[in-house]
């Protein structure tokens, strides 16, 4: 059988992983037959590609892969194929900014963690991310320093009301080059205005020489849209939100349910099309 799709791409949490954070044995052998079937397989993710080892062990991922919600792709020995960070300005405005509205701040440069607060939300984000770290406080000393060495992204980590509320503040972000956008309801990610998941899904394609028509991409929140609108079949998860799922081409199970394995089977005519509700 002749693939009609060469390439598929998946969000993690929500998406490849179950509710406990696990990759099921169902997608494990969805992935490796759809890769023996000629078809390249790799992850989309918001996460660091040191909070992926355990993963990346599991899954034998030899592509490259999609980090940072798309502000770098690399390959899983670290060598780094494509990286846009923040500008300076647009840097230190985000963390201005969250130092004035009192919000907890997570920030990437260089491949190493900072925070401004030591709280139980940033422990909880470091244990999924084991980078080097240091708390900075308000950061007045390193912030300048980091935002001229790059700023992959910063995220404002709070309740779900209050994070609404910061949305709501940066409506305007994209007039100093940020893209503003929710990745879970406690934590509102900052990244320069020219990175998306879509936007590196068409980088992707050039690298590895495929066509954009030829890639599927699975996905549940906000910042998963643009990827599946970018790819050439965007498939949405059961448990996917509204907006992603009416932007989507296909629904397939949840991630409860093996959903990406079960559209891999499908796509590599392994088994029936599965039907999302």
């Amino acid at each position: 059988m002749e693939l009609k799709y060469r390439l598929a791409a998946s969000d993690m949490d929500g998406t490849l992983l179950d509710d406990e954070c696990n990759i099921s044995e169902e997608n494990l052998s969805a992935i490796r037959a759809a890769e023996a079937a000629g078809m390249v397989f790799t992850i989309a993710t918001g996460r660091a590609l040191c909070a992926l080892d355990r993963y990346l062990s599991v899954l034998g991922i030899s592509a490259p892969i999609i980090t940072y919600n798309g502000a770098m792709i690399v390959r899983p020995d670290g060598e780094i194929l494509y990286r846009r960070d923040m500008s300076e300005e647009a840097a230190l405005r985000v963390w201005r900014d969250g130092v004035a509205a009192d919000t907890t701040m997570i920030l990437w440069s260089q491949n190493r963690l900072y925070s401004n607060k030591d709280n139980d939300i940033v422990r909880r984000y470091r244990a999924m991310s084991p980078a080097p770290y240091r708390l900075i406080g308000d950061g007045a000393e390193d912030i300048p320093y980091l935002a001229r060495e790059g700023v992959t992204k910063i995220l404002y980590c709070d309740t779900p009301e209050r994070i609404e509320e910061l949305r709501l503040l940066k409506a305007d972000s994209a007039s100093y080059g940020v893209t503003c956008f929710k990745s879970k309801p406690v934590y509102l990610e900052n990244v320069d205005s020219g990175v998306s998941k879509g936007a590196v899904l068409l980088r992707f394609c050039e690298l590895l020489g495929i066509d954009r028509g030829e890639s599927v991409a699975f996905g549940d929140e906000a910042n998963d849209i643009d990827m599946l609108r970018a790819a050439g079949l965007g498939v949405a998860m059961a448990n996917a939100t509204e907006p992603v799922r009416s932007v989507s081409d296909a629904v397939t199970l949840s991630n409860r349910e093996s959903g990406v394995g079960a559209m891999l089977r499908y796509l590599i005519g392994d088994g029936p099309k599965p039907a999302g509700r």
